[in-house]
């Protein structure tokens, strides 16, 4: 039987990414593997979800940006006040895409993360 998934993303920055997901949805650091004075590997929680990062050096963010690679995959993340969330995402300089209604019976709005993951952040109909 399943007892846990969690994504594991690969970043440029751990430590900028740690700020990104904790500031806008509340993530905490519980576990972390540094080296050189340089966090490498975190892994992260808020509430029941995990989220793993780590440290991949070989492309800069300028580069993953413009890749592909990076349009894969969607990071859905549901939360109770999308509006309050959009507010902080625009507030912070992320150009997130306008709150929509989606055909399934969700509002949503999309925008990227500091290494060009796409991000979808749900709420529901009412709030």
């Amino acid at each position: 039987m399943l007892e846990s998934f969690t994504v594991l993303l690969n970043v440029e920055d751990v430590s900028a990414a740690i700020a990104f997901y904790g500031e806008l949805f509340g993530f905490e650091v519980v576990q972390k593997f540094e080296e050189n004075n340089s966090i490498r590997w975190a892994s992260l929680s808020k509430d029941q979800t995990q989220l793993m990062l780590n440290e991949h050096g070989e492309r800069s963010n300028d580069r993953r940006r413009l890749s592909d690679s990076h349009l894969d995959v969607v990071l859905y993340i549901g939360v109770t006040d999308l509006d309050e969330i959009w507010r902080r995402v625009d507030q912070k300089g992320y150009s997130p895409s306008q709150i929509e209604i989606e055909d399934y019976g969700l509002r949503q709005f999309g925008f990227r993360d500091l290494d060009g993951y796409e991000i979808a952040v749900t709420g529901p109909l009412e709030q």
